[in-house]
């Protein structure tokens, strides 16, 4: 198997569990039940975003956690989740954003940190 250079399989590990909780964090949201980080991190904020809908409502996307021990911040998003997810996410054209080129759907939800 081809890795790339750089590639640590330790942190990739770490980022997986992360986004877990990531999907965690909605499912929570979804039964309207608390979420909170587990593990060895420190919670920065929690990230939401409005999907598009007639009744779409702002939702949790993920979170950005600093492991506290190694000090890697780990900004973590789960995938589409919710109907309103996927018919935003179906815009497929690309367009710029600051972290580089991104669907469209992906683009105009307005993602946006909420600081606990």
């Amino acid at each position: 198997m081809y890795l790339p250079p750089g590639f640590d399989k330790a942190i990739a590990l770490e980022a997986a569990g992360l986004v877990n909780q990531a999907y965690q964090q909605f499912e929570n949201f979804q039964r309207g039940t608390p979420w909170a980080l587990q593990g060895n991190y420190d919670s920065l904020g929690n990230l939401h975003a409005k999907p598009e809908g007639l009744f779409a409502r702002d939702e949790p996307f993920g979170f950005v956690a600093p492991n506290k021990t190694s000090g890697v911040v780990f900004v973590t998003f789960r995938g589409t989740q919710s109907p309103e997810d996927w018919l935003t996410d179906f815009t497929l054209p690309q367009v710029a954003h600051p972290w580089g080129q991104v669907e469209k759907g992906f683009a105009t939800r307005a993602l946006r940190p909420k600081c606990l």
